[in-house]
């Protein structure tokens, strides 16, 4: 026993040794059960698909080396073996003597009831030294990536091989308190979609209220940001929220806060909750109590209140010492007199005779605008959804073509996140990437210039964008830039992006292009 003891540490050593050197892998082609999803089928012969893409996980996830595929093709093909059965002893030993490889990996996948992935590793002997089977159930590409982890957990691990490289410089705190009534849910979306961007940034330390008619949630301050984006992902929207909601949600903050290590700090409202009487100071009564908690704080809201409400909403703004951030809409339409783009902006309807939308850089004074009278008199209450209703009725303009709402909610949570003393770095650099003959921006988390005109893969993140022009946006800290060759069933169209997140919150995929400008 004493004698097994002392060889212990150089037995350790000896695999350790192994491990570290031993690591040219060489993946051989798959063997297919079932009937594949044509979808599959369409992309790559799987085969040689699902063999590069175990191989492409492993390479993510580990320090190993990947013998070159084309090269085991033709030698597969001048060796005249199948790939249809159990690699003999034999082969797989002539393959270790010409690619002078450690590890061979071979793969099964079953596309029966219910899909599943079998991989076994030989050493040069032909022995079997590890195998294992995982079900797959709806999640393909993250089961196989999950199973090679699992399988080829002797080799060193790439640990922290995704660094952030889109960082603050010094550490801050923001709490995000988020109406979930129904009358904001496109608004919404928008700024979850931005809180999404910056989550990941070690930087940050993120909390959140979210607010609904019968239900309160708090979400202290941290820089683990993990549970947030799980919650953020399957929001709800639905029912009023009413001031009295917001300042109740306020109030239970309060008795549960606790405060990061940032010592910069900031509170931002989104809201759009009304008041249940003339009377109600609901909202500046939460200002107040914020303030007094040495929290800065800022209110995002629409533009479509009647004045009364408005001045509520100015008047807790005022007491912030910032400005009331306000979401503008903007529509463009045909008319028999040409393209018209009208804009509901702080309580009115405002057109001019453009198709060209930049919301932000309007000077609303330069336009012209519908007479209050004639607004109120169609409508009792103006919003996004019958802004083009009281303009067609007013003007008498025949409607022939209609463009998508748009905002500028976006912009303006943009623009409360920087006015912090300039130092809140929230903007992702982004790329203008053509494919499949379309061209958009995507977020990324740094830029390098010698990637223009060159022929990319991007690995990133989408989410469903109600105010992007492709339906989507992507997440710069989940974003990274290949200028190498990815495996073809890991490369998604525009198209199929879209069809993907009708059923899911997220989705993570390739998309190869060409990078046409960055900014």
């Amino acid at each position: 026993m004493k004698k097994i003891k002392s060889l212990l540490p150089f037995i350790i050593f000896f695999l350790s040794i192994n491990v570290l050197f031993s690591k040219e892998v060489t993946f051989l082609p798959s063997y297919i059960v079932g009937e594949p999803p044509k979808v599959l089928k369409a992309k790559d012969n799987l085969k040689s698909g699902i063999a590069e893409l175990t191989a492409f996980y492993a390479r993510e996830h580990f320090y190993i080396d990947i013998t070159n595929f084309s090269e085991i093709k033709n030698f597969i093909l001048e060796s005249k073996e199948t790939t249809d059965k159990r690699p003999t002893k034999t082969f797989l030993s002539r393959v270790c003597s010409e690619f002078e490889t450690d590890y061979l990996v071979r793969s099964e996948v079953d596309f029966g009831h219910v899909y599943s992935i079998s991989t076994e590793v030989y050493n040069c002997q032909g022995e079997t030294l590890f195998a294992r089977e995982d079900f797959l159930k709806n999640k393909f590409y993250e089961g196989i990536e999950s199973h090679i982890q699992k399988i080829l957990h002797f080799f060193p691990p790439r640990e922290g091989y995704k660094k952030n490289l889109y960082e603050q410089s010094e550490e801050q705190e923001y709490i995000f308190a988020i109406d979930l009534s129904g009358s904001l849910s496109n608004e919404v979306k928008g700024v979850l979609n931005y809180i999404q961007k910056i989550l990941g940034n070690s930087k940050l330390a993120i909390g959140a209220i979210l607010i609904q008619q019968n239900k309160i949630q708090i979400f202290n301050p941290d820089f683990n940001h993990t549970k947030l984006r799980k919650e953020l992902l399957s929001v709800r929207y639905g029912g009023d929220v009413y001031l009295k909601n917001i300042a109740t949600a306020v109030q239970k903050f309060k008795r549960q806060y606790k405060p990061s290590r940032a010592k910069s700090r900031k509170f931002i409202l989104v809201s759009d909750a009304l008041p249940e009487n003339s009377s109600d100071n609901s909202l500046s009564f939460a200002v107040a109590s914020l303030r007094s908690m040495g929290l800065p704080v800022s209110i995002l809201t629409g533009s479509f209140f009647s004045h009364r409400v408005m001045s509520l909403y100015k008047q807790a703004a005022n007491q912030t010492g910032s400005p009331l951030y306000q979401i503008t809409h903007a529509q463009t339409i045909g008319t028999g007199q040409g393209y018209r783009t009208i804009y509901l902006h702080d309580t009115h309807v405002y057109y001019e005779d453009s198709s060209q939308v930049d919301i932000n850089r309007t000077d609303f004074k330069k336009l012209q605008k519908l007479e209050e009278s004639d607004v109120y008199s169609k409508v009792d209450f103006l919003h996004p959804g019958n802004m083009l209703y009281v303009y067609s009725n007013t003007t008498k303009d025949k409607v022939l073509e209609k463009g998508k709402m748009l905002s500028n909610v976006t912009e303006q949570f943009e623009s409360i996140l920087e006015s912090q003393n300039g130092k809140m770095k929230t903007k992702s650099p982004k790329v203008l990437l053509k494919s499949d003959g379309f061209s958009y921006w995507l977020n990324v988390k740094s830029l390098n210039h010698s990637f223009i005109n060159k022929e990319v893969f991007i690995k990133t993140t989408f989410i469903n964008d109600s105010f992007s022009s492709t339906g989507f946006t992507n997440l710069p800290n989940d974003t990274y830039i290949y200028n190498e060759n990815v495996p073809k069933l890991l490369v998604m169209s525009s198209k199929e992006i879209g069809n993907s997140l009708k059923n899911n919150k997220h989705f993570t995929c390739f998309i190869r292009g060409v990078i046409l400008e960055m900014k």
